[in-house]
């Protein structure tokens, strides 16, 4: 089998003006929308609004992050132990908290790479931040 015969995925030009109006329909809320991924994928991007959030502490075993953020801001705290976790489903925790961990804060034009087991915890409170989200899992998605 070539490398050639191997499942078509299309590829994605998406402009500064789509991303806009994207975003635009996100935007009262906490919203995402998802431009890739699917079963059989091992990549995941999604385009990801959040405002006056309290987040959701999280740690992927299987997978990677990377944050671009597109605008606004937000606080983040990255490493550390997840306070009362829990397994939600195979190889993803969730927590009441991050102990221990680096406090950040993020703003337009940052780029932040999260490495599986790494726990992590954004927090949008009184503001809000747009993200392009890349996920990348260590197997397919089912």
């Amino acid at each position: 089998m070539s490398m050639l015969d191997g499942p078509k995925r299309p590829y994605l030009v998406m402009h500064a003006g789509e991303i806009g109006e994207a975003l635009d329909s996100l935007r009262g809320g906490d919203g995402e929308r998802e431009l890739t991924g699917g079963s059989g994928a091992q990549l995941r991007v999604t385009l990801h609004h959040e405002e006056n959030s309290p987040g959701t502490p999280e740690l992927h075993m299987e997978a990677d992050d990377v944050f671009f953020v597109l605008e606004g801001s937000a606080a983040m705290t990255l490493g550390g132990e997840l306070v009362e976790a829990v397994e939600v489903s195979p190889g993803e925790w969730r927590g009441a908290g991050v102990a221990g961990g680096e406090a950040v804060e993020i703003a337009s034009g940052d780029i932040v790479i999260v490495p599986r087991g790494t726990a992590h915890h954004r927090v949008t409170l009184g503001r809000a931040v747009s993200l392009a989200i890349v996920k990348v899992r260590k197997d397919p998605i089912p």
